[in-house]
């Protein structure tokens, strides 16, 4: 499976409905974010039953906001 986008609309429903969620929250302007990125996407394909998900923290704020996230 691959790394998915997470956004206001699909948040709850990718939440609720799996059992292990792992969430980089990342951004466009952030090089270890854009490092860490294809690595993600790597081990996203290696591990079943695990959805990989990402969160733009410029984009949809109240998610970013709602988990404490910010850029620096």
């Amino acid at each position: 499976m691959s790394t998915m986008e997470l956004t206001a609309d699909n948040f709850n429903e990718v939440n609720s409905g799996n059992d292990f969620v792992i969430i980089h929250f990342r951004a466009e302007w952030c090089g270890p974010c854009h490092t860490f990125g294809p690595v993600l996407e790597h081990v996203s394909e290696k591990r079943e039953g695990v959805v990989f998900a990402k969160i733009d923290i410029e984009a949809p704020r109240e998610l970013a906001q709602a988990h404490e996230q910010s850029h620096w």
